[in-house]
């Protein structure tokens, strides 16, 4: 301490900061520092912080900082006070502070700089991650075991079931593999493999860093999804894991026991095991399987140029398959070609001489023989799209797979149409889909008769133009608009839109008509006017939202798309109505009830639990329009099924399609008929049996009431709901032009009555030979006057006729060797069609008569 007193020497202290000097005045003399101490603004700077210090006449100083917060002041006594938020709680010999071996946040700054990590915090941060992945690594490394080879290895058959699960639709191939030797073949065989999948495999430990890192890479910008697996990676998946790995866990494993069989086997043994493994398509695994299957020669006898197609088409054989998709086989082909150039396996020269080989057409395994290998088909896409599964896994994982498809209801469908295409021309080709609204599942459908004839499902690939099946889409956009079923319009033909002129078949004229009469007679110009109101957009909009698929054929915003313009798909017309049907909710139609491993664990199912996609009531209102389609309008054909139906005849432009669709509240079923030239080309319907015209009033109206009594056989009655008490009121009306007789001509639109009486249109055609039908069915819709048709009742079968008198669907023969069992003499079906045992059973069945249940089945 200084005293008071003048020339006194001050003791030094042991520690501490330095004594200060005294003033002639007794005073005490501030510190000096440096300027590097000093801050910018002032500050001070000591061993162990800022300090206050007193300037000469008692000022002090203001404790500034650089970059920090304040850690303390000292007071007038000399006193520190209390350490503040920031301050280091120790400090070094020196006097610098000590804020910890991370520091992080830094606790000395504010702000911004608070955040920013020092390079000591990186470095380190750096060094333990390090050691963190290394010691994962070796850990992970010397814990793995080698599995059991997996059960694809052992090549386990797929069945397929029908609904009971029980009975058996058929069987994906066996795996058709030959084991071989692959160091036997010539060299150029390997080199296209390792230059099509695995450009580094001999040089690599299993895994591929950089192929990784290009496959984030891409995946991350969005490109085609790459894997960057190499071959052994690749062998593991099919030889040790049996199925392919998305997940990181996943990955990280195989790529552990990538370098441990790396390290375990030699590359040739893991290059032969996977070439005898990999699926190549058409049914084979391994590359003898597939020189047999593509070019019916041996692996050993392979040229360059065939080995090299052969190692293009393993990522996706089902697409680079040249038969397939002849563009895409010839890219491929060039890629390995290319890698086997980089890699040094091929020249410049070399290459310049090779040529596109040609490929043997694909033979159709013999399990898709007959109509239900449109079903086999069917399954295997829906396992390809929605299960993610591969080729390889459908066919080789011993699936227990059941459809939603009952064998019986199938066969029933197959019959009434193989007696429809009996007496038809050929070219007639009938479509049939059939879908539970309440679920989505498909009940019934009729592709075709034989797959391997023809390998083109007529439900879900062919397309016809859907006609006025399509208006009652846009009268669920007008009602979704709050547009009322109440609404008045001119029925007048023909009228003019912008440039399109619009006629009623016949050239038909109406008065001031409604929405229900409009739908009810299918009224061309009235129609046209709502989808100028509506929005030729709001009518694709309401096709999409009701299940038609967006690239569907013709499908534009234009204003003639209420008259159906589009080409479209029976199945995609049945999911339209489906919806529909289930009061607005849409569901993905599937036929895959459940798929089951080895084990029982499902693999994949189809159940959805559907989307909302129109409101209930506007769709209580649409379902009422479409009643009276059958009550009383085009369609009253489908009256005959007995039961509260919906439904809507089509009839395209030049009659070269009918439709009918329609839906009970269980079931909505779309039939198609249309006809193709020796080229493929759409024509007009060629009439046949009693049909003096195809429209979709006549047979396909009869042809879905067949389908449909087959498909509820079994169901009790629904009712649809009731209309909504509060919907909305016409708007506006339209004065009645002069409407003069229209000339009797066949079309989809009976004459406007006199009189308000809603009464079906007969058909003026002769009376067919007779069959056991009680009155000729009707077979076209010409306007006519509207007489009162006398039902006659049904005569009650007394016997089993033969074979040559068994009549058909609009008195076409039946095929014989489709009824069997002591009763199917006594069940008659719409059109005196006998039905197959096993459909109807119980004490009654006998006494059914027309195929569909009685009043107490109903109940």
């Amino acid at each position: 301490m200084v005293s008071g007193r003048s020339g006194e020497v001050p003791r030094r202290r042991k520690a501490g900061p330095a004594p200060r000097a005294v003033t002639p005045s007794g005073s005490v003399a501030p510190r000096r520092v440096s300027a590097r101490s000093r801050s910018a603004s002032g500050a001070l700077h000591a061993g162990r912080g800022p300090q206050t210090d007193f300037l000469p006449g008692g000022q002090a100083t203001t404790p500034q900082f650089r970059r920090t917060a304040p850690v303390g002041q000292m007071g007038a006594g000399g006193k520190r006070p209390k350490r503040q938020l920031g301050a280091p709680k120790r400090y070094t010999r020196r006097g610098k502070p000590r804020y910890g071996f991370f520091n992080y946040p830094r606790r000395q700054y504010t702000g911004f700089h608070r955040w920013v990590p020092s390079w000591r915090f990186l470095w380190w941060s750096m060094v333990l991650g390090v050691v963190a992945v290394v010691g994962g690594f070796v850990a992970a490394y010397a814990m793995i075991e080698l599995p059991q080879p997996a059960d694809f290895a052992q090549a386990q058959t797929s069945t397929v079931y029908y609904s009971d699960g029980v009975t058996e639709m058929g069987k994906f191939q066996v795996q058709n593999r030959q084991i071989i030797k692959v160091e036997d073949l010539p060299a150029y065989t390997r080199d296209a493999v390792v230059a099509a999948e695995d450009r580094t495999f001999w040089d690599n430990a299993g895994v591929d860093p950089m192929a990784l890192a290009r496959a984030f890479y891409n995946n991350l910008r969005g490109g085609a999804r790459q894997g960057g697996s190499t071959i052994t990676q690749q062998y593991i998946e099919r030889y040790w894991v049996g199925r392919t790995t998305t997940s990181l866990p996943g990955k990280f494993k195989e790529a552990m026991l990538a370098l441990k069989i790396t390290q375990e086997k030699e590359k040739m043994d893991i290059l032969d095991d996977y070439m005898n493994t990999i699926y190549f398509g058409r049914g084979a695994y391994g590359i003898q399987a597939a020189a047999q299957a593509y070019y019916k020669k041996d692996a050993k006898d392979l040229t360059v140029s065939e080995a090299a197609l052969l190692a293009g088409v393993i990522p996706a054989p089902s697409n680079y398959d040249p038969q397939t998709n002849l563009a895409a086989a010839n890219e491929r082909w060039n890629y390995v070609l290319g890698g086997m150039e980089i890699t040094g396996k091929l020249s410049a020269k070399e290459r310049a001489e090779l040529t596109f080989p040609e490929v043997v057409p694909y033979e159709v395994p013999e399990t898709y023989a007959g109509p239900q290998g449109y079903l086999l088909e069917m399954v295997r896409q829906e396992l390809l799209t929605k299960a993610g599964l591969t080729d390889a896994q459908i066919g080789s994982a011993g699936l227990k797979i059941t459809t939603t498809v009952d064998k019986a209801t199938q066969e029933a469908v197959l019959a009434v149409a193989q007696g429809v295409l009996s007496g038809a021309e050929a070219g007639l080709h009938v479509a049939i889909a059939s879908i539970d609204p309440k679920t989505g599942a498909i009940k019934m459908i009729y592709a075709g008769d034989d797959y391997l004839v023809r390998q083109q499902n007529a439900a879900t690939q062919d397309i016809a133009q859907a006609g006025s099946t399509f208006k009652p889409i846009t009268l669920a956009a007008a009602l979704e608009q709050g547009i009322s079923l109440d609404e008045q319009f001119s029925g007048k033909s023909p009228i003019k839109i912008a440039d399109w002129t619009v006629r009623n078949a016949g050239n038909s004229q109406y008065g001031t008509i409604d929405l229900v009469r409009a739908t009810q007679s299918s009224v061309n110009t009235v129609y046209a006017q709502l989808n100028e109101q509506v929005g030729g957009s709001a009518t694709v909009e309401a096709a999409l939202k009701a299940g038609l698929p967006a690239d569907t054929a013709g499908l534009d915003e234009d204003l003639t798309n209420v008259l159906g313009t589009a080409s479209v798909h029976a199945m995609d017309m049945a999911r339209v109505y489906a919806t529909f049907a289930a009061q607005g909710k849409r569901h993905d139609p599937y036929i895959v009830a459940s798929a089951l491993s080895p084990d029982g664990n499902e693999v994949y199912s189809g159940r959805n639990e559907g989307v909302r996609v129109f409101e209930e009531d506007h769709m209580a209102e649409l379902t009422y329009a479409l009643t009276r389609v059958v009550e009383y309008g085009t369609g009253s054909a489908a009256k005959a099924l007995g039961r509260p139906a919906a439904g809507k005849t089509g009839t395209s432009e030049e009659n070269k399609s009918a439709w009918f669709c329609g839906y009970t509240p269980g079931l909505a079923t779309a039939v198609a008929f249309y006809q193709e030239d020796e080229n493929g080309y759409p024509v007009e319907l060629t009439p046949f049996g009693q049909n003096a015209v195809i429209q979709g009033g006549g047979p396909p109206a009869r042809m879905w009431v067949e389908i449909m009594e087959i498909g509820l056989c079994d169901s009790a009655v629904e009712d649809f709901p009731e209309r909504p008490k509060d919907r909305p009121k016409s708007s506006r009306k339209y004065a009645t032009p002069d409407t003069p007789t229209p000339e009797p001509t066949p079309s989809e639109l009976p004459t406007p009555e006199a009189t308000p009486t809603e009464t079906p249109t007969p058909e003026p055609t002769p009376t067919p030979t007779p069959t056991e039908e009680p009155s000729p069915p009707p077979t076209s819709e010409p306007p006519s006057p509207t007489p009162t048709p006398t039902p006659t009742p049904t005569p009650t079968p007394t016997g089993a006729p033969a074979a040559s008198q068994r009549i058909g669907f609009d008195g076409w023969p039946m095929p014989s060797g489709l009824v069997s069992g002591p009763a199917a003499s006594q069940r008659v079906g719409f059109g005196g069609w006998p039905m197959p045992s096993g459909l109807v059973s119980g004490p009654a069945a006998s006494q059914r008569g027309p195929y569909r249940p009685t009043a107490a089945g109903r109940a």
